[in-house]
C-alpha cells in the first residue's frame, strides 16, 4: 500500500471521526443575536439586535424571527415572536424572577430553518444570578466549530468538506447502498470552465473520498453537488473572515458616579451600516460567548428540500370558516369574509377575504404587537345570520428543546463563579442568610371598596338604589347573547321569557315589573333594547316602585283600556310584592368595553418592543445605529471604572463589523 493511499486513508477516517462530532449549517438561513449583556439577575430585561443572513446577505425571505428561554435542562421558559425587516430584528427577553441561579440558553430561529432541521439553531447560554438561592455553578461557553468543515445530509446522502494540506476535501457516503447513485461534485473555476468529480455509489462502494483544488486567495470556495442532472445541494466553504478596522474615540471619559460621556465611532468606509452597540460595566459583565462572524462560518444548501415552514409576509393567519353549528358554508354568495382587527376598540386594519369552495382561507402581511380581537362576519347583506360564523384558525407551535442538542454543544469552562467576585460578591452571599427569614406582619384594613356600591352610585336613584341580592355587572359578559337568556341562568327566580309574547312568571306567584333606566316596559317591549347595550342588572323585591296606578295597570292588566283614576281596581295593590328588575344601559366610558356588532376571537400578534432602560450592568444600548459615522451619549452608574464596548453590524452586500474594546 503506497504512501497515498495510507493518506487518503487516514484522511477519510478523519472526515468520519468530524461527520460523528461535528454538524455544521445545513440550512440556507442563519441567525446571530448581540445581546446587551450575557448576564443578569432574576427579572430582568435583555435586549437584542438579530440579523438574519440567507446565503451571504441579509435575508429577505422571512419575516418572523422566533426568540425562547431555556433552562439547561431544555424546559421552555419563554416564547417571543419579533418582526424582521431586510434581515434584521430586534427585541427583548424578560427573564423570569422566579428561577433560580444556573446558566440558562436563549434560542432563535425562523421557519425556514425548521425544514432542514432544529439542532443547528442558535443559541447562546445567558449566566442568570438569584439573590434568593445563589450557589458556585460553572459558566458556559459556545463551542465554535471550524470555518473549514461543512457537513449536510440531503436525500439520503452524507456530504462532509474541509481544507486538507491546502486542497479541498469531500467524503460523500449513503445510508442505502442498495440504491445506485450517480453523483457529480462541481467546483465552478474561471469563467464557464469548472472541476467535476463523478461518483458512483452502489452496494460494493457505499463512500468516496475527492479531492478538489484550492483558490487560497479567494475568502470562499463553492461546490455544487448533482444527482444525474439535477443540482440537489451545495456547499459554501469560507476561508477566512474578513476583519474591518473601527474607531473609537473617547472624548469625554467619566468613570465618576453617573458621569456624562460621549464617545464617536467611526467605520472604515462610506458604506451604510446596520450597527448595534452596546456598553456594560466590564467588571460585572460576561464577555459574549460567540461573535457575529459566526454569520460567516461555512454552510450548506440542501436544494431538494421541499420549502413547508416558512414566513415571507409577516403575520399570517390561515384556517377554515364554518357556522357555529358545525355545517360548512354553501352559499355562494358568502364566499368572501369581512375581517377586522380590533385593539382598544380602535380598528387597526379591515380585510376581506376570499373562501374556497371547503371555506379555506389566508390572511397576510399583518404586523401589529401584542393581542387583538379578530371581528368577522360573511360580507354580504342580510337579516344579520351571517355573523354566525366561526373561524378555526391555524396556528404554528415551535419544536420542543432537543436535551442532547443543549449537552452536545456547550462545554464546561474552568473559571468557577467564586472568581467573579464582582458579579457576586460576598455582602450578598452573607445578606441571603437573613432573606431566608419571613416575618409576617400585621396589616390594618381600614376600608375596603364594594364593587355593588359603586355600580350603584354610578347608575342608580333613589328606591332603585336599595340594597339588592342580586346585581350583575355584564359590561364585559360574553356567554349570553340576550336579556332572557342571561337571566334564566343567573336569577333563580326567572322562569319562561324566550320570546318577546311569553311574558315570564315567578315560582312564587310574584309578578316582574322591569325598569330601563328606571323607565317601566313591559317584557314584549324589551326586545328594543339590545343586549350588548346593557350595563348593570339588579334584581329586588319592593313595594314602593309598584305602588303606581299605570305601573299596575300596565303590569297586571287589570283594565283594558286606559286607566281611569278614581276606580277601586285601579288603587289595588299587587298579590304579591313584585320583583323589580332594573336594567341599566351603557354610559360614557362603558362603550370601551362594548363589544363589536361582529363574531370575534382573540389573537396574539408580536411580542412588544420595550425600550432600553439602563441597568446596573448595561450603561448603553442600541440596535438602530445607521450610517458609518455616528456618536453615543450616556451616564455612567454609581460603581462603573471601566467599560466593555460591543460593536456589531452589517451591510447590504454582506459585509460584516465586528469590534469589542475594554476602555478604563
Amino acid at each position: 500500500m503506497s504512501i497515498d493511499d495510507l493518506s487518503m486513508i487516514k484522511f477519510f477516517l478523519f472526515g468520519i471521526g468530524l461527520i460523528i462530532v461535528f454538524k455544521s449549517y445545513s440550512q440556507t438561513e442563519r441567525v446571530y443575536l448581540h445581546l446587551d449583556k450575557y448576564n443578569c439577575r432574576t427579572g430582568d430585561t435583555i435586549w437584542f439586535k438579530g440579523y438574519v443572513f440567507k446565503g451571504d446577505r441579509p435575508t429577505q425571505t422571512s419575516t418572523n424571527l422566533y426568540a425562547e428561554l431555556f433552562t439547561s435542562e431544555g424546559k421552555l421558559l419563554s416564547r417571543n415572536i419579533f418582526p424582521i425587516i431586510n434581515g434584521i430584528s430586534v427585541g427583548q427577553i424578560i427573564v423570569p424572577d422566579s428561577i433560580v441561579t444556573d446558566n440558562y440558553y436563549l434560542r432563535a430561529f425562523t421557519r425556514y430553518q425548521l425544514n432542514y432541521d432544529s439542532l443547528n439553531l442558535f443559541s447562546v447560554p445567558i449566566l442568570v444570578y438569584n439573590k434568593e438561592q445563589p450557589r458556585l455553578i460553572t459558566h458556559k461557553k459556545r463551542v465554535v466549530y471550524p470555518n473549514s468543515l461543512v457537513f449536510c445530509s440531503i436525500n439520503g446522502i452524507d456530504w462532509t468538506t474541509s481544507v486538507n494540506e491546502g486542497k479541498l476535501a469531500s467524503v460523500v457516503s449513503i445510508d442505502s447502498p442498495t440504491i445506485v447513485r450517480n453523483l457529480h461534485i462541481l467546483k465552478p473555476s474561471v469563467g464557464d470552465s469548472a472541476f467535476v468529480a463523478d461518483i458512483l455509489l452502489d452496494k460494493t462502494v457505499s463512500q468516496k473520498y475527492i479531492s478538489l483544488p484550492l483558490d487560497s486567495t479567494k475568502e470562499s470556495e463553492i461546490l455544487l453537488l448533482y444527482e444525474g442532472y439535477n443540482l440537489i445541494g451545495s456547499q459554501v466553504i469560507h476561508l477566512r473572515n474578513n476583519s474591518f478596522p473601527v474607531k473609537l474615540i473617547a472624548d469625554t471619559l467619566d468613570t465618576k458616579s453617573f458621569g456624562y460621556n460621549s464617545w464617536r465611532i467611526e467605520l472604515p468606509d462610506t458604506t451604510i451600516y446596520t450597527i448595534s452597540v452596546s456598553v456594560s460595566d466590564l467588571d460585572r459583565s460576561s464577555p459574549q460567548p460567540v461573535s457575529i462572524t459566526k454569520l460567516n462560518d461555512s454552510y450548506s444548501d440542501n436544494l431538494s428540500t421541499v420549502i413547508t415552514e416558512i414566513d415571507t409576509s409577516f403575520i399570517t393567519f390561515s384556517g377554515t370558516a364554518i357556522r357555529e353549528s358545525g355545517k360548512k358554508i354553501n352559499d355562494p354568495f358568502s364566499n368572501n369574509l369581512l375581517v377586522a382587527g380590533v385593539k382598544d376598540t380602535n380598528f387597526t386594519f379591515l380585510k376581506v377575504i376570499h373562501l374556497d369552495n371547503s371555506g379555506h382561507f389566508k390572511m397576510d402581511s399583518l404586523v401589529f404587537f401584542d393581542s387583538l380581537d379578530l371581528q368577522f362576519q360573511i360580507n354580504k347583506y342580510d337579516d344579520g345570520s351571517t355573523k354566525n360564523v366561526k373561524l378555526n384558525l391555524t396556528k404554528f407551535i415551535p419544536p420542543g428543546s432537543d436535551s442532547f442538542y443543549f449537552y452536545r454543544n456547550w462545554e464546561d469552562d474552568t473559571i468557577k463563579i467564586s472568581k467573579v467576585d464582582t458579579f457576586f460578591t460576598k455582602p450578598e452571599l452573607n445578606a441571603h442568610e437573613l432573606s431566608k427569614m419571613k416575618v409576617l406582619k400585621p396589616v390594618v384594613v381600614k376600608g375596603w371598596k364594594s364593587h355593588r356600591n359603586e355600580l350603584d352610585n354610578r347608575y342608580t336613584t333613589s328606591a332603585f338604589s336599595e340594597p339588592a341580592l342580586y346585581s350583575f355587572d355584564v359590561r364585559t359578559e360574553r356567554r349570553f347573547h340576550d336579556l332572557g337568556e342571561f337571566l334564566r341562568m343567573q336569577f333563580p327566580r326567572f322562569q319562561g321569557g324566550y320570546a318577546p309574547s311569553d311574558t315570564p312568571t315567578d315560582a312564587m306567584g310574584h309578578y316582574f315589573l322591569f325598569f330601563v333606566d328606571e323607565q317601566n316596559y313591559a317584557w314584549r317591549e324589551l326586545n328594543v333594547f339590545d343586549w350588548n347595550d346593557i350595563a348593570y342588572i339588579k334584581c329586588f323585591e319592593n313595594d314602593f316602585i309598584g305602588d303606581d296606578d299605570f305601573i299596575r295597570w300596565k303590569n297586571t292588566q287589570v283594565n283594558i283600556g286606559p286607566p281611569e283614576f278614581g276606580k277601586k281596581e285601579l288603587t289595588s295593590s299587587f298579590p304579591k310584592t313584585p320583583v323589580i328588575i332594573a336594567i341599566y344601559t351603557r354610559k360614557g366610558t362603558d362603550y370601551r368595553t362594548k363589544p363589536g356588532g361582529l363574531n370575534k376571537i382573540s389573537v396574539k400578534g408580536y411580542s412588544r418592543i420595550l425600550q432600553f432602560k439602563p441597568d446596573r450592568i448595561s450603561l448603553y444600548w442600541d440596535p438602530l445605529h445607521i450610517g458609518n459615522n455616528f456618536r453615543i451619549r450616556f451616564n455612567n452608574n454609581e460603581t462603573a471604572r471601566r467599560f466593555r464596548v460591543i460593536i456589531e453590524g452589517v451591510n447590504s452586500k454582506g459585509e460584516i463589523v465586528h469590534a469589542e474594546k475594554n476602555i478604563q
